[in-house]
């Protein structure tokens, strides 16, 4: 945790703009109370496609404790960043859908991340 509150302080000293939003590992909020403290948010892969699989729904159990856990950065004011992994427009769209009901910034794209996928009805502000 020294590290990271290191990081922050010496980056906020830099360039006061510049976040640290720590890619999945969302239980680490649960597990070391300062880690919200040091950091501005969080991206989390699978949450809702592409956990077994892509297009295929993350197991409702995964689902549920990583919302918990995701909730605790919303409830901070914290971003909370969701990445599915889903081309079918009817999971793109459920994706979108669930992920902005619960206060979270979606994205669906393709598991290669190796272009910007604009999803249909989903275009960015």
């Amino acid at each position: 945790m020294f590290l990271l509150a290191a990081i922050a302080v010496h980056a906020g000293m830099k360039a006061p703009d510049f976040l640290i939003p720590p890619e999945n590992a969302p239980e680490l909020a649960s597990m070391v109370p300062e880690y919200l403290d040091h950091v501005d948010g969080t991206g989390q892969e699978d949450i809702y496609y592409g956990y077994d699989e892509d297009d295929v729904c993350t197991p409702t159990s995964v689902t549920a404790e990583l919302e918990q856990y995701l909730d605790r950065f919303r409830e901070r004011g914290k971003l909370v960043l969701t990445i599915d992994y889903a081309t079918s427009a009817d999971k793109v769209d459920d994706a979108y859908v669930r992920s902005t009901e619960n206060g979270y910034v979606p994205f669906v794209t393709t598991r290669e991340l190796d272009r910007l996928t604009i999803n249909n009805g989903h275009q960015p502000d």
